[in-house]
């Protein structure tokens, strides 16, 4: 899988609209190349959106992989917005970090 799209609903107007991330969006860093069994490598995403009304929407998802070529946890993080399903647990996502994880940087 090389793309997820979810819909975030503004918390100030309530409007709607949806929000691509892709494979190229995350950018990647070793954040602990000390581990008992090597590298930890998280990768991230973080883009600000502005409603129509003014309101910014922030985004971050990051996934942390450990040891190399393994997925070991992410997080998402949504600010002045809302979304009809927890996206955190939507295995589309989950298969999207997976995919990351298994390339090396």
């Amino acid at each position: 899988m090389n793309k997820y799209k979810f819909t975030v609903q503004c918390d100030k107007c309530k409007e709607t609209f949806d929000i691509e991330v892709d494979r190229s969006s995350f950018e990647s860093e070793v954040e602990d190349p000390d581990r008992q069994m090597g590298q930890e490598i998280i990768h991230w995403f973080n883009e600000e959106y502005e409603c129509s009304c003014g309101n910014t929407i922030s985004v971050s998802i990051n996934v942390w992989e450990y040891p190399v070529n393994a997925y070991n946890y992410h997080e998402v993080r949504i600010k002045g917005a809302s979304t009809e399903k927890n996206i955190e647990k939507d295995g589309d996502l989950l298969k999207l970090l997976l995919s990351i994880c298994q390339e090396s940087l």
